[in-house]
Order: structure tokens, then sequence, then C-alpha cells
């Protein structure tokens, strides 16, 4: 506390202490009370636990599941996904929240399970969802890194990818225009990006944009371009060939007496299918 008396050069420092608990303050009785007094508390400074704790209450919030089963089988228990006997699962999801600047946003959030159930992953420790996102308060434009889902259209894009997403949106002609664009790999689980997992699909590599028009909530417009492409050095299945793919679609969305929804979307694609891949594997 730094008590002082008088304002500008005339003031005067008369007693300074520091206190862990602002309520807990009491001027001594020796300072005298004149007009002009003023009062400032200087809080203690915070150790680096009580730093960690305060983010944690204030900023991160989470859930923790745990479970158990058990399993019995009949018959042919060998040709089952399932194994015998008791297994547990405890998932935790953890999200921080924070505010870097006046107007962006932060959020860093990931799903972890641990299990020793085969059914469920192969592996006892996975990480799934694991997304940072940075975005404009009002969520105008924003760039998103890790897991993502994109719904351009019904016949373009609509999946889950590992990547980057990024968007931006703003008024335009009695409406909002917005432009998305997503490059990413179609994973399923981060473990596949440092092991060889069998039966996993080809890896693919997909990069979409979408440019849309919104008038109010009657109508939507969008144009859309999505490229996929299999990686033929990869190991997929041994029946499948590996595929690159472009399509162009535009797609139209409108509502009637704020009941009926009318879609409808036209699309080309030029597909090209390494058909000589299945033969020679």
């Amino acid at each position: 506390v730094v008590v002082s008396e008088g304002q500008g050069e005339n003031s005067k420092i008369l007693i300074q202490e520091t206190f862990s608990d602002a309520a807990k303050i009491n001027l001594p009785s020796d300072i005298p009370v004149s007009e002009g007094m003023m009062v400032k508390v200087i809080p203690a400074p915070l150790t680096p636990a009580q730093k960690i704790q305060k983010i944690f209450r204030e900023k991160v919030t989470g859930s923790v599941t745990t479970g158990f089963n058990y399993v019995s089988l009949a018959g042919h228990g060998r040709k089952s996904f399932h194994e015998r006997g008791f297994h547990y699962f405890e998932e935790m999801d953890l999200t921080y929240r924070d505010r870097i600047a006046e107007k962006m946003d932060v959020e860093l959030s990931g799903n972890f399970r641990v299990t020793d159930d085969a059914y469920l992953q192969p592996e006892i420790f996975s990480g799934r969802r694991l997304q940072l996102a940075v975005t404009e308060k009002d969520d105008r434009y924003g760039i998103i890194l890790g897991d993502s889902y994109t719904y351009f259209s019904h016949y373009s894009m609509s999946q889950t990818l590992k990547g980057v997403k990024a968007y931006y949106m703003r008024p335009w002609r009695a409406g909002e225009t917005k432009f998305t664009a997503v490059v990413g790999t179609n994973k399923d689980r981060w473990e596949e990006f440092y092991k060889n997992l069998d039966g996993e699909p080809f890896n693919r590599v997909v990069t979409g944009m979408r440019l849309e028009h919104r008038y109010g909530d009657w109508i939507v417009a969008g144009l859309n371009f999505v490229d996929s492409r299999d990686d033929d050095g990869s190991d997929g299945p041994a029946t499948a060939a590996p595929v690159t793919n472009d399509l162009f679609s535009f797609d139209l969305q409108t509502k009637f007496w704020n009941r009926l929804n009318v879609a409808a979307e036209g699309a080309y694609a030029f597909t090209d299918r390494d058909a000589e891949r299945v033969v020679s594997r």
C-alpha cells in the first residue's frame, strides 16, 4: 500500500507495504487522514504456480470421462474385432480460450483417450480433435490449424481434414460475402503420420475453395472448387487404385415462407484413376 498526501510535486510518500489479500488492509493508526490523500493497492507478485493456477481457473475448461466394459464372445471369437474380458477407457476434453489482442480470440482444444480396448483404438493413448483456432471476435475472419470439419455443399466437400482452414467474410450488396479455403489430408488419426497402420486408405491431400454470398436468411449462392489427390507412393488397399479428382460446382439454397427449404446444385468433375496400380500390386 502506498499512502501519499497531496498531489503532483507536493505529494509525499508516508508508508509502503504489500499485502497478498486486499481485504486484510488496515492503515496504521499513526497515519493522519487528510484531504487529498490517495491509497493505492499494489498486489503481491504471483508465483509461477499461482500463475498456472490462475490460467486454469479463468481460461481452461474441460471434462473427464471414465468407463469400463466387459466383453463375452460365443462362437469363433478369433474372427471378432472384440477381445474377451474387462476393458477400461478414460477420455479428457480440454479447451483453452483467451483474447490475444483487442479483437482477436484464440482457442486451443483437444480430446485425449487412454484405453486397452483395441475395438475403440489400436493404440493405448490417442489424441483426437486437436485444433488451434485464431478468430476475430465477431467471427468475420480466422484461421484454424489441426482437425477441422468443412462443409461446402452436398457434392463438393463435406469432411474432416487435418490441415489448415482460413475464411474471410464482409458485408456486400445487402448481404454477406464469404471466402473459405482449406488444405489438408484425410488421415483419420494423428498416429498415421508416424505409423504404418494396415488397411488404411491412400494418403489423400485435399484442397478446396468456396465463394458464397448470403442474402439475409432466405437465399445463399456459392461457387466451389475441390481438388483431391491420392499419394500413389503410399500403401493403400491392394484392391484400390489412387485417384486424382477436380470438381467444380455451383449451389443455390433458398427458403419460402420461412418453412420450405429448396436446394439445387450443378457439379462437374474430372477424374483420373490409375488402374494400372491395382494390376501391378
